[in-house]
């Protein structure tokens, strides 16, 4: 998996894109954690113009969900949103290495929300 192309991008903003994403991970029998909001990290900055976008303020969110199985360590899936598009990538590198089992598992469930997210709304909810 190329660790610079998102794993996944919705059209939809990230606070519903986490929603989704957990709730789908955990009816799939994954334990999903919030361990980072950058809008709850950011929240007593008074000038915080987006390094990405440049705006001011700054309008992404980036949330950090810790996703297991019962015999892993967790895998971090890093969401991060900006407007109505929200991008979800697996991190792993050679400091924080993801079992291959379970990252193969969240791919095939988040294929499978891709796809659900699609049928419902009927449009092109993916990118």
């Amino acid at each position: 998996m190329d660790k610079n192309v998102p794993l996944l991008t919705l059209s939809l903003d990230c606070e519903t894109a986490v929603d989704l994403v957990t709730d789908h991970l955990t009816k799939n029998g994954m334990k999903v954690i919030r361990s980072f909001d950058l809008r709850s990290a950011c929240a007593s900055f008074t000038e915080n113009v987006c390094p990405h976008h440049k705006t001011s303020p700054c309008n992404c969110q980036m949330v950090v969900l810790l996703v297991y199985n019962d015999s892993s360590f967790p895998a971090s899936l890093v969401v991060h949103g900006h407007d109505t598009y929200t991008e979800l990538k697996i991190v792993d590198s050679p400091d924080v290495q993801v079992e291959p089992e379970l990252q193969g598992f969240i791919q095939s469930v988040l294929s499978g929300l891709a796809m659900n997210v699609f049928q419902v709304s009927g449009s092109s909810d993916v990118v």
